[in-house]
């Protein structure tokens, strides 16, 4: 039962609680590098640089709609905005963008991040981009990052699985801390549930620390302890 695996960690009253927890722990911790994946707008990426000015903070974003409309402005907070997909290897992958939440409609901005390497099943018609997917590993090679702490706040829709497989042992091994979005219920075709993935972070080293509770979707911030021990 996933609830078990979160039995210690604390449970917020909602989601703007867990997200102010996470900017938080970004000035206590002081991560090296934060990354942002699944970004939309950059908006959590420009906290977490106003948060930690001196960290090197990455937004991620496949959906070039995304990309073109809101990468100038979150470069000017100074964050590194790549308009890549995080996944659990190198490849070319389709994003699936439902026509209502897409720029075509003029959709609000909190359906702009909808777009998933799945489908919906709520939705029947889609724009579909191309996109270079690779593992986040595989984003931080140089001899630097080695030496670095990281943060990640992981917002991808039904793929965060996905994206926790690409985390290589090194960098599960350099991270401090981490949040994901999990689903109790399937919102995209063959997607991964909370079971899933709390069980591989688990497997990771990765534990729970707090959460909101939600009946269909929540986010879980997760910690190493290995980088906390004296």
């Amino acid at each position: 039962m996933w609830r078990e695996r979160l039995r210690d960690a604390v449970c917020l009253p909602d989601v703007q609680a867990l997200d102010q927890t996470f900017l938080d722990m970004v000035r206590s911790v002081r991560p090296d590098i934060v990354t942002d994946v699944g970004s939309r707008d950059g908006e959590m990426a420009v906290k977490c640089k106003r948060a930690l000015p001196e960290a090197q903070v990455f937004a991620f974003e496949a959906n070039p709609e995304n990309f073109f409309q809101f990468a100038e402005g979150a470069c000017r907070e100074g964050v590194v905005f790549v308009p890549l997909a995080i996944g659990p290897e190198r490849k070319t992958m389709e994003l699936h963008v439902p026509d209502w939440a897409s720029a075509d409609r003029d959709a609000p901005l909190q359906y702009r991040g909808i777009g998933s390497a799945r489908s919906r099943h709520d939705s029947q018609n889609y724009l579909t981009y191309r996109a270079a997917a690779l593992p986040l590993g595989d984003f931080f090679p140089l001899p630097q990052h080695a030496q670095a702490r990281f943060a990640h706040w992981i917002d991808v829709e039904g793929c965060t699985y996905e994206v926790l497989e690409g985390l290589s042992e090194a960098l599960v091994e350099r991270t401090a801390f981490l949040k994901i979005e999990v689903e109790t219920k399937p919102f995209w075709e063959g997607q991964k549930l909370v079971g899933d993935c709390l069980e591989l972070c688990e497997r990771m080293g990765l534990s729970p620390c707090a959460w909101f509770d939600h009946e269909e979707q929540f986010d879980v911030i997760l910690v190493n302890p290995r980088q906390y021990a004296s």
